[in-house]
């Protein structure tokens, strides 16, 4: 579990902290099993799969596919970039 980064302000905070944590692992919806998370969500710092991002981004573009798990770094910016288009 050392190699998975994980935010302090991640939600939720599963008993299985690796659940929405690793690129192409478990999704971070609670009450889903599917793998395949590569859709990053800025506001809960989590990773989703396909479907629990298309239903996430029913109205927005909340969740973003992405390439690899971001760094700290690029999970604040991210988390500040959604904030700012909530706000516009």
């Amino acid at each position: 579990m050392s190699d998975v980064t994980l935010h302090p302000n991640r939600y939720p905070t599963h008993p299985d902290q690796t659940k929405g944590q690793v690129y192409g692992g478990a999704c971070n919806t609670t009450r889903c099993d599917n793998t395949g998370a590569v859709f990053w969500n800025g506001m809960t710092y989590g990773l989703y799969c396909r479907r629990c991002a298309e239903g996430i981004n029913y109205r927005e573009t909340i969740c973003t596919k992405v390439e690899d798990k971001p760094s700290l770094e690029e999970m604040d910016k991210l988390y500040r970039a959604a904030c700012k288009e909530f706000t516009s």
